[in-house]
């Protein structure tokens, strides 16, 4: 769970929070933490996606925050489910609170909604910022998130350097290289020449033949 390091944030708008882990020490240690950012909140807290979906206030509340899967549920599925939660809910704020190493699943959701994502080793600082943006309408990930989510896969060409293997690996993931640009803090001039650079070193002259090659390696 987040650790305290430093003193968070705290906002007193009196909001209606909805959040499901189906752990009980992660859904216990998120709802205190929860409780101390948004002292005035009435948090509901529930076990399944199953639940979250039952439950009314799912669609009006102003802010879920809901791990990837369950029990019963894998990480894919999860991913999809989201997707038409947030269609029904008009991309109100979602963040997802998760552990999940399922890049393609996590993908897919970051593809199709605005959701922000942390880890259970956001710092507890961390978190609270990152609550305060996504409920401003603002997508982010969380540093754990990033480093976790960026990292080249075994099969990545060993001939990227470090720079590149992070653009590629988000390019394989679906972000353009304006979304690239913003997550890394670079320019799209950079981002602009990191690709070319890949799709040099891949033997490739165009984005369709990249593409391509990404799903030859990946599947």
């Amino acid at each position: 769970m987040p650790m305290r390091t430093e003193k968070p944030k705290c906002y007193k708008s009196d909001i209606q929070i909805v959040m499901m882990q189906s752990n009980i020490q992660i859904r216990y240690g998120l709802q205190y933490c929860l409780m101390e950012i948004f002292p005035n909140a009435n948090i509901i807290s529930l076990d399944s996606l199953a639940a979250l979906s039952e439950c009314p206030e799912t669609i009006t509340a102003d802010l879920v925050v809901s791990d990837l899967c369950d029990n019963g549920t894998k990480e894919n599925a999860g991913a999809h489910w989201l997707i038409g939660l947030q269609f029904t809910r008009k991309n109100k704020p979602l963040l997802v609170f998760t552990n999940s190493k399922k890049q393609n699943a996590i993908a897919t959701l970051v593809q199709n909604t605005q959701a922000s994502v942390a880890t259970t080793k956001t710092t507890f600082f961390e978190l609270s910022n990152i609550l305060g943006k996504t409920l401003k309408g603002e997508r982010v990930f969380s540093t754990s998130f990033n480093e976790l989510f960026l990292r080249p896969q075994e099969n990545s060409r060993q001939l990227l350097t470090k720079s590149e293997s992070k653009v590629y690996v988000m390019l394989r993931s679906g972000y353009s290289v304006t979304q690239i640009a913003h997550q890394l803090s670079r320019s799209v001039k950079t981002i602009s020449s990191h690709k070319r650079k890949i799709m040099q070193k891949f033997g490739v002259t165009s984005e369709v033949e990249m593409f391509a090659k990404f799903k030859d390696e990946h599947g």
